[in-house]
């Protein structure tokens, strides 16, 4: 294998591929949020008599909603789990189903988000939704909901110390090769053109002896003439 340098670039690059193993890892536990039903929470928030109501009216004075996003839960103290704390996940959407909503779609549906424990901001036929934690009503969201977040706070973490270990590695040898010698596995992140450069065959430099060789220079008529030129000095080579 040739000396390749780890540059400041070759550094980053491999940096980056860690980065993206972790990120694929992540991406896949978030694309694969809870089931959430919306009929269910429809039912949670508008009730029996409301929605015969509402079935009654024309569509024409109405708004109609066709999903639910859940963004999460709200009056988290220290008696909710950890896994809950400065959660910046992804929204979790239900299945479309149309409902009818109300004669005006606004941006805060407080009446009815503080009458069933919860916050609604609704936005043209979608409407958000953030859970009371401590309302049983919404118990049913807990479990799947914490499980998700967990296995997404496990990876981030995971993620966080595969990238620190490899920046560590990355920054400790100077070549390719001294890196690789005693971290095989770190070889998969070097760019394709790094290990193209580092699998190229070595040009073996020639020794003093075969350089001498190749060269048009009687070597002892050389000797003999700097010899007699140290005799005439009287062994004074300055």
């Amino acid at each position: 294998m040739a000396s390749v340098k780890i540059s400041e670039r070759l550094y980053r690059d491999i940096v980056r591929g860690a980065r993206k193993i972790g990120e694929v890892k992540y991406d896949n536990i978030r694309k694969n949020p809870p089931k959430i039903d919306m009929e269910t929470i429809y039912n949670k928030l508008i009730s029996v008599s409301e929605q015969s109501l509402l079935n009654s009216v024309p569509d024409r004075y109405l708004s109609h909603i066709k999903k639910f996003t859940l963004k999460g839960f709200i009056t988290l103290d220290d008696t909710t789990p950890k896994e809950l704390e400065n959660i910046s996940f992804d929204n979790v959407d239900t299945n479309e189903c149309i409902k009818p909503w109300y004669i005006e779609s606004r941006d805060n549906d407080t009446e009815v988000g503080n009458a069933n424990g919860c916050t609604l901001s609704t936005n043209y036929n979608e409407c958000n939704i953030r859970c009371d934690w401590h309302d049983s009503k919404w118990d049913y969201l807990k479990a799947d909901y914490l499980d998700w977040c967990k296995k997404l706070g496990e990876q981030y973490a995971k993620n966080s110390k595969f990238v620190n270990d490899i920046e560590k590695i990355a920054s400790s040898f100077g070549t390719i090769r001294k890196m690789v010698q005693a971290y095989p596995e770190v070889w998969h992140l070097i760019p394709r053109e790094d290990k193209d450069r580092a699998n190229a065959p070595t040009v073996k430099r020639d020794t003093a002896e075969q350089v001498a060789e190749k060269l048009d220079v009687d070597k002892d008529s050389l000797s003999a003439t700097i010899v007699l030129d140290k005799i005439t000095k009287g062994g004074d080579s300055e």
